[in-house]
């Protein structure tokens, strides 16, 4: 199993946190367990889908679940095959690199209105709401700082209707780390935007291919996507934690 400290985690939580990731068909090891509990205060499980023995072994010992997880797989080509109709139906819509503060303080004032209700967080119900949206504002500022990190703002007229932040992988791959079309507009059929111009930026950056883990609860996103190109399913987990301070 790997372990990561989520150090980032504290400021947004007030705990300590630390993401556990299993590998297929691993044994759950207590005695590691066990030194973890004593050094943090919340746990977080990534559990490959197929491996029920685990999840059941992790639920005696005190987690619970939180999500599935789906990493998606698109080649960038695939923007070759995106019908013309939706490209001329959303022609007066602008994709731009944010630049400077004031766009990325617009879009963390549209974070905040409550537009990640789907996350990991929000589903604990001993985790405030409103603590998923600042958990992605700090991290959204995180990455305006990381040089392979890039963070767009979608623009219809003088409005920013939505944002994506990619980060590179290495030279030939990208990650989505972050996507959403703010509330004023959703429904509307805006939400094609961000895999179109996910896509042109890296079909025009010769990118051979882009990873984005969603959550299978954001079904918006995942029908989206799935409309108007064709994408794998790389990996799928159960995300699971414990909270160890007052439990």
């Amino acid at each position: 199993m790997k372990i990561i400290n989520a150090f980032w985690e504290e400021r947004n939580l007030g705990l300590k946190v630390c993401e556990i990731v299993f590998d297929n068909n691993e044994i759950i090891d207590l005695d590691a367990i066990s030194d973890l509990e004593k050094s943090y205060d919340y746990l977080i499980a990534k559990v490959p889908g197929d491996s029920v023995q685990l999840v059941h072994d992790l639920e005696v010992h005190g987690f619970r679940y939180l999500e599935n997880q789906q990493v998606f797989y698109i080649l960038s080509n695939e923007l070759l095959n995106i019908d013309k109709d939706w490209e001329q139906r959303f022609h007066n819509i602008s994709c731009e690199i944010v630049s400077d503060k004031k766009d990325l303080d617009s879009i963390c004032d549209q974070i905040k209105k409550g537009l990640y209700v789907k996350g990991r967080f929000s589903a604990d119900p001993e985790i405030e709401n409103s603590i998923s949206d600042l958990r992605i504002v700090n991290w959204l500022n995180d990455l305006s700082r990381k040089e392979n990190a890039f963070i767009y703002k979608l623009n219809r007229d003088k409005s920013i209707i939505g944002y994506f932040a990619l980060e590179k992988i290495n030279i030939t791959h990208l990650n989505v780390v972050q996507a959403g079309i703010f509330n004023d507009f959703q429904n509307k059929g805006f939400s094609f935007l961000i895999p179109y111009n996910i896509l042109k930026i890296a079909f025009k950056n010769k990118i051979k291919g882009i990873f984005a883990s969603v959550s299978s609860n954001n079904m918006k996103m995942i029908n989206s996507i799935s409309k108007i190109v064709h994408l794998s399913v790389k990996k799928t987990y159960i995300v699971m934690r414990k909270k160890i301070s007052g439990e």
